[in-house]
């Protein structure tokens, strides 16, 4: 085997394999909340939503958290009753 192959397959090892592997990090939780949690959580925690915005494939859910911040909670048609987006 020709040995010019080896320094350019190891740059390339070195240099994208870490790259991958980073690439791999998925957040599931925020703030004690999970992903395919049940929708009914949220109520119980916050109350009621100030604002809802629904589309064809998809709801929102906004509760306030405090007097500056407040969390959205979607919710996939082909799953209504399962957290698939939160976000702070």
């Amino acid at each position: 085997m020709n040995k010019k192959i080896y320094l350019p397959v190891l740059i390339f090892v070195v240099i994208f394999f870490p790259l991958i592997l980073e690439s791999t990090d998925i957040q599931t939780d925020l703030n004690g909340f999970r992903l395919l949690q049940f929708k009914d959580v949220t109520e119980k925690y916050f109350g009621k939503p100030f604002d809802t915005i629904r589309t064809s494939f998809k709801t929102a859910e906004a509760y306030l958290v405090d007097s500056n911040a407040y969390m959205v909670f979607e919710y996939d048609k082909s799953l209504p009753n399962n957290i698939c987006s939160i976000q702070l």
